[in-house]
């Protein structure tokens, strides 16, 4: 409460310094009065930021359960995030695409976002494996992306060969947003790619039933991509395995995945 208070007092770099250090306390995430107080007093200040603290801003404010539902806010956010995009790390960028993908579109804005996608564009040569995969599952929830060549195409060149080395999250991230992407469904190298990876990772035990559900529909749903027994026994082998503790959505999930695949039949 005290904190809250001081925060009218703030400046921009103090502000965000509160917004990160309340949102890393996980038990802070739920205080609907606590967030609505930190927007509150974010709203002037978002003029004022440079690009990473509105990544930061975007990033958290967008994650607390229920996200900051303060129109004002986003609005603001969303200006300055294009003002700053041209500035912006491959990881800004990646954090403002996924924060602004969870909330009202028309509290964003059009312009907001094609100025995302110019800046993820360019900062594609330095993303790293966790960027290119917040990408992949932000840009697919506008619908102003979803045939959009110029984004896609490139994008699926880029996770290509950083594919080997990304970790269970950003492999079933990248295939659950690239397979909401028609252009992409057709890709087979991309798929290709991501297959191999994850075969790699179901073998070594290393995704939970969460991702095993996501990477059983998400694979399920690329008609292209060739049904790999190797991969599919191995979907259904970790399916299997981890069945008693999936939620029920989860195991809805892998039903509805296993039932177009051939291999399991």
């Amino acid at each position: 409460g005290t904190v809250v208070a001081s925060c009218t007092k703030m400046n921009h770099e103090e502000l965000t310094a509160v917004v990160r250090g309340f949102f890393k306390a996980l038990h802070f995430h739920v205080d609907a009065n606590l967030w609505a107080a930190l927007a509150s007093a974010a709203i002037p200040l978002v003029p004022q930021m440079h690009a990473s603290n509105v990544a930061t801003c975007v990033n958290c404010f967008s994650r607390v359960e229920p996200p900051a539902k303060t129109r004002v806010l986003w609005e603001a956010l969303a200006q300055a995030a294009e003002a700053t995009s041209p500035r912006m790390s491959s990881l800004q960028v990646a954090l403002c695409a996924n924060g602004f993908s969870k909330v009202t579109t028309s509290w964003v804005g059009r312009s907001a976002w094609v100025s995302l996608r110019d800046a993820a564009l360019a900062t594609l040569p330095t993303a790293t494996g966790q960027h290119l995969a917040l990408f992949a599952v932000s840009f697919p929830r506008m619908e102003l992306f979803r045939r959009d060549k110029g984004l896609w195409a490139p994008l699926s060149r880029a996770v290509i060969p950083v594919a080997p080395e990304m970790q269970a999250l950003d492999v079933t991230l990248c295939v659950s947003g690239f397979s909401k992407w028609p252009l992409l469904c057709t890709d087979r190298p991309l798929w290709e790619a991501l297959g191999r990876v994850a075969l790699a990772l179901l073998r070594g035990k290393r995704m939970t039933p969460q991702q095993i559900a996501i990477c059983v529909t998400g694979f399920s749903a690329v008609e292209v991509f060739p049904k790999d027994p190797e991969l599919w026994e191995a979907l259904e082998r970790a399916t299997l395995s981890e069945l008693a503790v999936m939620e029920p959505g989860h195991i809805a999930r892998c039903v509805f995945g296993f039932s177009k695949c051939h291999v399991v039949h």
